[in-house]
């Protein structure tokens, strides 16, 4: 009997646990709430904006965009309120149940499972959904990568597979879009990506490992330091033209400081 009580003690929460996400939805929807509000797609003040979400119910993808919000055909559906977006894109599997929204689907989830680095579907969408006859330029920031351990083609079996199955799911998703954009946009497309050398959990909000993210965006800016001014200064350069098409053109001396947090 204390065997059976002793065993009860660890399966039975075993048992929740696999029959459950890891966390409850709550916690998201009050952040995502307090932050957005009641704002809908068709309120930011951007030109446009894309969420990806994946609908797992009817197995398509579901792209949020300020162009689907605002177009007749499509804003009954789409203008959504932005926090159910945030949480349909932020639903990553075994975290976080489905977000459920309305008319679209009951099984929205993280849209990082076909677009883990989204910067390709943006630039299709604006050069070929929204037309955009302008030139494009790609600027794409992303949140760490660690690349996978190299394998010997000698000794690859199904237990090398299983274990690099994220890395499939995600590295190779990440440089097939970075090698596309490359090679469309070339000079016009900058990724700034961290190659990291740690394996961090994705829900993880222990300070060291904090601290450890904080790094590796500081080896950001320090790497790519000449690339971030030479585009800052791109930038300042194109908006005044915008406000004054006659002005010369005028190219302010951009420091970027280094900057240290302390938690």
């Amino acid at each position: 009997m204390l065997a059976l009580g002793i065993t009860g003690w660890f399966v039975i929460p075993l048992i929740y646990q696999l029959n459950h996400s890891l966390y409850n939805r709550l916690g998201l929807a009050s952040v995502t709430e307090e932050k957005f509000g009641t704002t809908r797609i068709s309120e930011v003040i951007s030109e446009d904006i894309m969420i990806v979400a994946y609908d797992f119910r009817n197995h398509k993808p579901v792209i949020f965009t300020k162009y689907a919000a605002t177009n007749k055909d499509t804003s009954a559906k789409m203008n959504v309120l932005i926090r159910d977006a945030a949480q349909a894109s932020s639903a990553a599997p075994i975290y976080f149940d489905p977000k459920p929204i309305e008319g679209i689907s009951d099984a929205l989830i993280d849209g990082g499972v076909i677009a883990n680095s989204p910067a390709f579907y943006s630039y299709i969408h604006a050069k070929y959904v929204r037309q955009q006859k302008k030139k494009i330029r790609l600027v794409s920031i992303g949140t760490g990568e660690q690349q996978p351990q190299a394998l010997s083609t000698d000794n690859v079996n199904k237990v090398t597979w299983v274990n690099e199955l994220g890395a499939l799911i995600t590295t190779v998703e990440q440089n097939t879009h970075d090698y596309l954009n490359n090679e469309i946009l070339q000079q016009d497309y900058l990724r700034f990506q961290a190659k990291m050398n740690k394996t961090l959990s994705l829900d993880s909000y222990q300070s060291d490992d904090i601290k450890e993210l904080i790094r590796y965006g500081e080896a950001i800016v320090s790497e790519y330091k000449e690339r971030i001014d030479n585009l800052c200064v791109a930038l300042v350069d194109q908006n005044i033209k915008k406000i004054c098409p006659k002005c010369t053109k005028v190219t302010p001396i951009l420091i970027l400081k280094e900057t240290h947090i302390d938690l």
